[in-house]
């Protein structure tokens, strides 16, 4: 009898884990197919990137990357349509009016002038604009740094003072310069700021600017050549912020011509074809792409783009030794010190 009772109690026991196993593993499926709903009613965002100049591509390699790591993932819970142009101004306006029309969740626009042009075609939308690599000063596209206003904010390089910093380390460089010529596309939106302040420098240091505006690379080498029968030999040129000088067309008309004439090029640094510039100051392209997806992350979860105060992109200079020692210029190891990057 006792056999018995622990037969059944044994059974009895068996037949509680079975039941308990199944109730398991109907309550599994349940949730399995509960989140698989859940998931299929997740949002999933269309954001519109347009790059204005594939030189400052690598801001959508960072804003992708950061993107990434903050939960989005491509073709799952966000889609990219990324645009490029090459400082078509029509091209970029097209584009933007497309993304409008497409109702995208957020439009991703760089550098200056397609940002302007980004907050007007979206002026009567509600779709929210992150722009990067941008000069804010005078460009009437944020109301201020803490309260941009509108749909708009972004990541923002630090005003003219970048310019300013340019000349300076030029002059670091090469201190006997005393003839600087400035290369630029003409009515570029961001120039006139630019070279009024280096008008203003230069009149105080006793130094000679001459502006070289051009609209391409064949424009740009008969100015070239028409300057040096008016002006003379530069000492130095230098290149500013503006889309036409990191052409790489017209980079290897501008080196060519520093070349051919031994005359010390930075501002940006390039290396196209065998010409190089002497040096480079200039916003992080990565890190911006970084800082523009926390801003987007803030802007999909429900915060006015407006309200989200602009940030500032870090400078990083690179210095090309190789060509100062092809120039014949000595580097003062203070420059050396402050460079993110030396090329030897």
């Amino acid at each position: 009898m006792k056999k018995k009772n622990v037969r059944w109690v044994k059974n009895s026991r068996l037949l509680k884990i079975r039941k308990i196993f199944i109730c398991t593993s109907f309550f599994s499926i349940f949730l399995i197919n509960f989140n698989s709903c859940y998931n299929k009613n997740e949002k999933i965002f269309q954001i519109g990137i347009l790059s204005g100049s594939g030189y400052y591509s690598t801001i959508l390699d960072g804003f992708k990357e950061m993107m990434k790591e903050l939960g989005y993932i491509e073709g799952k819970s966000v889609f990219y349509d990324i645009q490029i142009t090459e400082l078509d101004r029509e091209e970029s306006r097209q584009i933007l009016e497309k993304f409008v029309q497409n109702k995208v969740d957020l439009i991703l626009v760089f550098p200056t002038e397609p940002a302007v042009i980004a907050k007007e075609v979206t002026l009567d939308s509600n779709i929210p604009v992150i722009f990067a690599n941008v000069l804010t000063d005078g460009m009437n596209l944020i109301d201020n740094i803490r309260e941009p206003g509108g749909n708009i904010t972004g990541v923002r390089w630090f005003g003219l003072d970048l310019v300013i910093q340019r000349l300076e380390i030029m002059r670091e460089l090469v201190p006997d310069a005393r003839s600087i010529w400035v290369p630029y596309k003409k009515t570029y939106k961001i120039v006139p700021k630019q070279l009024e302040v280096l008008h203003e420098v230069c009149n105080l240091e006793n130094l000679e600017l001459i502006e070289i505006p051009a609209n391409d690379s064949s424009e740009l080498d008969s100015a070239f050549q028409k300057a040096l029968q008016q002006y003379g030999f530069p000492d130095a040129i230098l290149m500013i912020i503006e889309p036409l000088c990191i052409s790489p067309n017209t980079f290897v008309v501008t080196g060519r011509f520093a070349r051919k004439n031994n005359t010390p090029l930075g501002g940006a640094y390039m290396s196209v074809d065998g010409y190089e510039s002497l040096f480079g100051l200039m916003p992080e392209t990565i890190p911006q792409g970084r800082q523009a997806a926390f801003l987007a992350d803030k802007v999909l979860k429900g915060t006015p783009a407006g309200t989200i105060p602009v940030v500032t992109a870090e400078n990083s200079l690179i210095l090309n030794c190789k060509e100062a020692k092809r120039l014949g210029l000595p580097i003062d190891e203070n420059v050396i010190i402050r460079s993110n990057m030396v090329i030897r």
